[in-house]
């Protein structure tokens, strides 16, 4: 990175890496302390290892058929996410799409967050065969639980695309 800031005399906006703490505390406590041109700079989360992270819970849970009905929707919904926010509140947007998924897999579509208030989707067929979850069943409980972990929401709202400008 010093060489690109130093050398070159460019500033560095965003870096987007794979989910590992070590770096992630490089970025936050040397590389945006130590270098002037990497003081604004946002770490993200490439989104196949935040996918590929939330998928092995996913499966400690898949013993549930309702789980396991879900598990490719909601790994899908962490790549949505990451494709559609947009960059101004890009992480607080990425948060409250995430968190909109423990209301959509219970047949809500609207979300108390004004960053993201309703689900994207059209009108979805009644007559599907994955099931809507009933709220506070065990399935429900462990797929919101999992949802709205700390260390889930954290991971899913620094997530970025690949080739989708951060």
């Amino acid at each position: 990175m010093s060489y690109v800031t130093e050398t070159e005399g460019l500033s560095v906006r965003s870096l987007v890496t794979d989910r590992h703490k070590s770096v992630a505390a490089f970025t936050r406590d040397d590389l945006k302390v130590n270098n002037p041109r990497c003081a604004d700079l946002e770490h993200y989360n490439d989104v196949w290892h935040t996918a590929k992270g939330l998928g092995k819970k996913l499966k400690k849970l898949s013993k549930l058929a309702e789980v396991r009905m879900w598990q490719k929707s909601i790994i899908n919904h962490v790549y949505s996410v990451a494709a559609i926010a947009p960059a101004e509140n890009r992480k607080e947007y990425l948060r409250a799409m995430w968190l909109s998924l423990d209301n959509h897999i219970n047949d809500e579509h609207e979300h108390e967050s004004q960053l993201y208030p309703y689900c994207d989707h059209c009108h979805l067929l009644y007559d599907r065969e994955k099931e809507w979850l009933v709220r506070g069943s065990p399935s429900c409980i462990m797929l919101s639980d999992l949802i709205t972990a700390n260390a889930v929401v954290k991971h899913t709202g620094q997530v970025c695309l690949c080739g989708v400008l951060c």
